[in-house]
């Protein structure tokens, strides 16, 4: 057999144990019972069978931000409202931590100008209770926040139009705020993950352009690393951690989006996944059971927001290929080989 069969033949066979061990099927969105009312830029949380998705700018023309928080429970597949939030809240940041959810910082428009928040309120789902926590270092609106342990990370946003790189710690059982390491892109709605170690930060805007930075702080070590940038630049999407992976799904500025990019967090490099149905931005997307929720969310670049819920399940990765696979794919290279031996 010719030195070029050789090579044909073992180069085949490792294209196919490669693609064996990496490849990924299409994943595929479902839709879910719609919330009661339509709304965009909200909070959302799970705590245990429950997802809980609160204020957000609602229907009204100029967009006023909404007051009610509703409660969807994935075993009944029902909706319900809660106790009202203390304020009305839309762009502002949600996280829970053992069974308390926290609504920090935001915009609150009471009839007049835009305010942003800096203020922490804190809703207990037992008693339909809420109260309130220590102030923000600063008022934020268009950040996001995630929670590690007993700490909640509020990264980025903006006050007065100007974008902010702060990174603001706020621990749960001392009711104090601290201060890390600033991020080094500064930019507002933009989105955040945690994998419980570290909180990665991708996407957003500064003033009208949107970026491609994807960011991770490293917990441990109060320092920030650059990693493989967003395909797709923009700002606002549906953003989670699930398995490894950081999903990033829809957004806007300069344009809405359907496109669904996939973050691979141990190889650094980003893949395609199946888009979401209707393009939106405005979403706060949470993990739950292997999918991921997107409840709400606007339908044009600012406005418009939507009841519907959807949600995302990746598919199941081809698994690697076994001892007998491998075993199989090298008999055959082998009787391959003779045959074109016994053929000369």
């Amino acid at each position: 057999m010719s030195i070029s069969w050789r090579f044909y033949l073992t180069a085949c066979g490792a294209l196919l144990l490669s693609a064996c061990a990496t490849a990924e099927f299409p994943g595929t969105w479902s839709p879910l019972p719609r919330m009661t009312v339509a709304r965009q830029e909200t909070g959302a949380a799970v705590i245990g069978d429950k997802l809980y998705v609160s204020g957000g700018l609602g229907t009204t023309v100029p967009p006023s931000p909404r007051t009610t928080m509703e409660v969807f429970d994935f075993t009944l597949q029902t909706w319900s409202f809660t106790a009202p939030l203390p304020l009305d809240l839309d762009h502002h940041m949600m996280v829970a931590v053992d069974g308390l959810l926290y609504l920090i910082g935001g915009y609150s428009r009471p009839g007049g100008p835009v305010v942003t928040s800096d203020q922490v309120h804190i809703y207990d789902p037992a008693f339909d209770s809420w109260s309130t926590g220590a102030s923000m270092p600063a008022p934020r609106g268009g950040a996001w926040a995630v929670a590690i342990d007993r700490k909640i990370y509020c990264v980025g946003g903006e006050n007065g139009g100007v974008s902010s790189g702060s990174l603001f710690i706020y621990d749960v059982d001392l009711d104090s705020w601290g201060t890390g390491a600033p991020m080094p892109t500064a930019r507002n709605h933009l989105n955040a993950v945690t994998d419980g170690i570290n909180v990665y930060v991708l996407g957003g805007r500064d003033g009208s352009t949107s970026v491609a930075a994807n960011e991770k702080y490293i917990v441990a070590e109060d320092r920030w690393e650059s990693l493989a940038p967003l395909p797709t630049a923009r700002a606002a999407m549906a953003c989670a951690y699930l398995d490894g992976r950081i999903y990033c799904a829809g957004g806007e500025t300069p344009m809405l989006f359907a496109v669904n990019e996939v973050y691979n967090v141990a190889g650094d490099h980003w893949n395609i996944q199946t888009p979401m149905p209707i393009p939106r931005h405005g979403v706060a997307a949470v993990a739950y059971e292997g999918s991921i929720i997107a409840p709400g969310g606007g339908l044009v670049q600012g406005f418009d927001p939507t009841n519907a819920v959807d949600m995302f399940t990746p598919a199941t990765p081809l698994p690697a290929p076994s001892g007998g696979v491998v075993a199989t794919i090298l008999l055959l290279a082998v009787g391959f080989r003779h045959w074109l031996v016994r053929r000369k």
